[in-house]
């Protein structure tokens, strides 16, 4: 659902009237014109882009936080620019490595009919209409976006718990990790939601077309909401050489959707984005803490 309310419908510069009204009118009419199964559309992409994603992404934070802690005190105490860096890094280049779980979700969750018959097959499907590469569309909007979801959930997940530890607040148990995750959820969802609307643009497309100043190029008034942009550039349809027929990169999307929506399109779908970040962190972060303890307490045995 938060794909859905994230594609939108404009033509020209003026944005057509939006197919959903809110997250409950978005699963109705899903539900009424597809079926209830159809909500669970993409489940087999996604699973396959938690398990690589996220396993590599959380594999690799402590190793590089601590680098850049450059041996410190303790690791876990860097300062929070240092975590912030560390989370950009992780999420940026397990997205890169691993955009085409991304893409096949996003193509799957967003397609109509059976265009896709199963996860193997939108894989052959992509490979055959885009060659190899097009399983990396949309690998730039991608990894913006997931640095800067990781940046805010480990880094405020690391930091939090580092707060309520350190002041004796609370004891290193799953209250702690619910409390830090609740917090990692909410600043997630606040920080990628503008950018992931241009990623989606290469998967399933909803035509868009945006007619701005072709010669527009000052690009620091922009930021990038993640989901929105992403979501966007990864679902448009591409030319004969595999290049998006509506937007030339994340920075082209942005621009586009701030010239035919205003600044508020960015945080289009925010409520269902939190409902999935928020409760996914949650259980994110409090199974790692499991695990961990389950790890270290073999690795000393």
């Amino acid at each position: 659902m938060a794909l859905a309310a994230q594609a939108g419908d404009s033509v020209g510069a003026v944005p057509l009237a939006p197919k959903y009204r809110g997250m409950l009118h978005a699963g109705a009419t899903i539900v009424r014109e597809e079926g209830a199964l159809s909500l669970w559309k993409g489940i087999a992409p996604a699973l396959l882009r938690q398990f690589l994603y996220t396993g590599l992404r959380m594999g690799i934070y402590e190793p590089i936080r601590n680098f850049f802690a450059f041996g410190g005190t303790k690791a876990s105490d860097a300062p929070l620019l240092t975590k912030i860096l560390a989370g950009m890094v992780a999420g940026g280049v397990s997205a890169a490595v691993f955009t085409p779980t991304d893409l096949l979700k996003v193509r799957m969750q967003g397609s109509s009919g059976q265009r896709y018959r199963s996860l193997l097959h939108a894989i052959k499907t992509v490979v055959a209409e885009e060659k190899i590469s097009g399983l990396w569309k949309g690998m730039g909007p991608t990894s913006q976006r997931a640095a800067v979801v990781a940046a805010a959930e480990l880094a405020t997940y690391d930091q939090c718990k580092q707060f309520l530890l350190g002041n004796n607040i609370m004891q290193d148990n799953i209250y702690t990790h619910f409390a830090a995750s609740f917090i990692a959820g909410f600043v997630a969802t606040a920080s990628s939601s503008p950018i992931g609307m241009p990623r989606d643009l290469s998967c399933s497309f909803r035509p868009i077309i945006f007619i701005v100043d072709a010669d527009s190029t000052n690009r620091s008034d922009v930021h990038i909401p993640t989901d929105v942009v992403k979501t966007r550039v990864m679902n448009q349809p591409s030319d004969a050489n595999g290049r998006g027929l509506y937007y030339r990169s994340s920075l082209d999307c942005a621009r586009k959707l701030v010239a035919a929506e205003g600044v508020r399109g960015f945080y289009r779908g925010f409520l269902p984005n939190w409902i999935r970040l928020g409760p996914w962190n949650i259980i994110m972060f409090l199974t790692y803490e499991q695990l961990r303890r389950v790890v270290e307490s073999t690795s000393v045995r």
